[in-house]
């Protein structure tokens, strides 16, 4: 529709630029810019103000200028009284004086029987366009502006038929001025600048449509006309060559255009069968899209059931949620048909920790960084859920972020049993802890033969039996230490200090242990200042600088080196030891894991120590990895922020009281960070 109002007006600057060449050869006496062909009619000046007049007011009607519009009027509404004027003189027979007004046009010019007056034919034509753009903007210009661009255009193509045919009744009526060439183009510029400025009514309306009526009116009406205006031109041409009578003229003309009209039948029923049969295999093809879109989504949605688990999207821009039916089950809640907003979602967060995850929010939105958050959420019926948010950012071509999508899945069967195992382990672990003393205490008697000598095969048993006692206290400490760390329930607390000198500390923690296996301890460290819990970090130290020791041939050497990093602090353990198979890289952080069996009887290691290592470093926002190849030995490494960073764990966990129902009406929501690398 655009297209065609611009069609429009560059209709109405034609006609404009028509009227003022033949404007400018009355002025200037120059015949070629009123007739433009020599020797035929020429276009009189009253006609080629009126064409200006109307040329302009076609462009500001087409263009909706509503600066020019009262202009555009007041133009149509003097052309029409020009062109109203000329047709009186014709209906009245007489002779008003306002022909000769502008020019002086000699008796006798070719095809012209009034001086200086336009044609009769041109007359109505100029008329009818005035009175269409003055009511273009009307309830009836729907109806009428169309009818005249038609009529107008129907007649300003005759005209021109009959110049190329040698018909003078279709440019001229007998006893009257006939219509000169340009004038015609003018009028046909002007009949279909009229249809045009209105594409989106009337009979335009159907040539713009991008339905198939608007493409077959497109294909057909060109071919029509132009068929037919050729082969009257060829019909007349031939009978004023003599070629044939007036009848057969007839005859071949009508024979023709049957012809021509069969073929454009054919073509454009061809053309419709085509795109019907283009539509019926995008119709089955759009069908059957739609059932695999929509058996995917039942079996999203079947999975996300089993899963417990749901999806949601964040349209950032419009503040705008949307959340899969498993995520509205889990909360409790039904949909209504109305997006969700963010506001939605934190006015469900726990008072408490509010604060909390909105910040985490804002970093990963800030970061464009994927998240991890666990939280709690209170349904309408009150009762507390412990769900599990994983997302990410979506962002634009220049880094804007768009949306946030992600899953939030239940886990509240899941933590209440790690809460239940964690307590069990805690009670056997201390229950154990008494009993156990009391044992180590009782053998260390005998042991020493306070309570009298043994002999040597009970002496030895006595040996075994302490031994054994002491690894079970090592094992049954090393429990309660890790769990009291992943629980929260020891705090770190960092303080500044130096990792030459906390390395130092943990090497004298191992010298009889590395003097006893004959390994010696490198150190390669610079002196880099952090902040940390100094004992944590240092009994982080001893754990691998003995485990290094340990699994170091004799008359080998461990090498302890820390440096800074970018906005880190890397320590790393070297040793030249049997090495970690790769498979094992990532397992020997889990609790009791260990590369060989034998190890725990052989080295008289737990298996928890890496466990504690991985769990202290996590709590100081750092990250600990393993690298090896078997046979050559193997390197731990870990970092921690450097200070200033602020990369510190937000970590929590909850208390039992907090899964417990809420009666309050406002579900919060408790946000649990998980950045676990591993």
């Amino acid at each position: 529709m655009e297209a065609l109002r611009r069609l429009s007006e560059v209709a109405g600057i034609a006609t404009f630029l028509i009227g003022a060449m033949a404007m400018t050869g009355w002025t200037l006496g120059v015949d070629f810019l009123k007739s433009v062909v020599p020797g035929l009619i020429t276009m009189k000046a009253n006609t080629a103000l009126v064409l200006i007049l109307l040329g302009g007011s076609l462009y500001s009607t087409a263009a909706h200028t509503e600066r020019y519009k009262t202009a555009a009027r007041v133009a149509a509404l003097i052309a029409f009284a020009l062109a109203t004027t000329v047709f009186s003189q014709y209906v009245h027979g007489h002779d008003l004086g306002v022909d000769l007004l502008l020019f002086h046009e000699a008796p006798g010019t070719v095809g012209t029987v009034h001086p200086g007056r336009m044609a009769l034919n041109t007359s109505v034509c100029l008329l009818l366009v005035g009175v269409g753009l003055l009511v273009a903007d009307t309830r009836y210009g729907a109806a009428a502006t169309p009818a005249i661009g038609v009529a107008v255009g129907v007649a300003a193509l005759l005209a021109l038929v009959g110049y190329f045919a040698g018909v003078t009744n279709l440019y001229g009526f007998a006893k009257h001025t006939q219509m000169a060439v340009p004038t015609a183009v003018g009028i046909f510029l002007l009949g279909f600048g009229l249809l045009a400025s209105r594409p989106d009514r009337g009979p335009m309306r159907l040539l713009a449509s991008e339905g198939a009526g608007g493409t077959l009116v497109r294909r057909l009406i060109p071919t029509i006309v132009l068929g037919m205006l050729l082969l009257t031109i060829l019909r007349l041409g031939g009978q004023a060559a003599g070629l044939y009578g007036t009848a057969t003229g007839a005859w071949l003309l009508a024979s023709a255009s049957i012809t021509l009209f069969v073929l454009i039948v054919w073509r454009a029923a061809w053309s419709i069968e085509h795109a019907d049969a283009e539509k019926r295999v995008l119709a089955k093809e759009r069908k059957a899209a739609t059932y695999l879109l929509e058996r995917q989504r039942r079996q999203m949605s079947q999975a996300q059931g089993i899963g417990q688990f749901g999806s949601w999207e964040w349209d950032i821009p419009a503040n705008t949620t949307e959340w899969s039916d498993e995520l509205y089950r889990i909360y409790g809640l039904v949909p209504d048909g109305k997006p969700m907003t963010f506001e939605d979602f934190v006015g469900r967060v726990h008072p408490d920790d509010r604060a909390a995850v909105q910040v985490k929010i804002q970093v990963a939105y800030e970061s464009c960084e994927p998240f991890c958050i666990d939280h709690r959420i209170v349904r309408p019926d009150g009762r507390v859920l412990v769900l599990q948010a994983r997302g990410e950012v979506i962002t634009g071509e220049d880094g804007t972020p768009l949306r946030l999508v992600g899953t939030g899945q239940d886990i509240t069967e899941r933590y209440e049993l790690e809460r239940a195992k964690d307590e069990f382990t805690s009670v056997v672990s201390h229950e154990l802890r008494t009993p156990l003393t009391s044992i180590r205490g009782s053998l260390g008697l005998l042991e020493s033969g306070v309570l009298g000598k043994l002999p040597a095969q009970g002496q030895r048993m006595v040996e075994i039996a302490v031994q054994n006692t002491d690894r079970l206290v090592r094992l049954i400490n090393d429990i309660l230490d890790i769990e009291r760390i992943n629980s929260g329930q020891i705090d770190m607390h960092p303080q500044s200090c130096d990792a030459r000198e906390l390395i130092d500390c943990a090497c004298d923690a191992v010298a009889s242990l590395a003097d006893a296996a004959n390994v010696s301890v490198v150190i390669e460290t610079e002196r880099v200042a952090l902040s940390v819990d100094a004992d944590r970090i240092i009994q982080t130290l001893t754990n691998l600088i003995s485990n290094a020791v340990k699994f170091s041939p004799p008359d080998s050497s461990v090498h302890v080196s820390c440096l800074l990093r970018d906005a880190e602090v890397l320590f790393e353990v070297s040793d030249d030891g049997r090495g970690i198979p790769a498979e094992n890289l990532d397992s020997i952080f889990g609790r009791f894991a260990q590369v060989d069996a034998s190890d725990s009887r052989e080295k008289g290691g737990t298996g928890l120590g890496l466990a504690i290592c991985r769990s202290i470093v996590e709590q100081h926002g750092g990250r600990i990895w393993a690298q090896s190849e078997p046979g050559q030995g193997a390197t731990f490494s870990f970092v921690l922020p450097a200070p200033g960073t602020g990369a510190a764990s937000d970590r929590r966990s909850f208390d039992a009281d907090e899964l417990e129902v809420v009666a309050d009406g406002d579900a919060p929501l408790v946000l649990v960070c998980d950045d676990d690398p591993a």
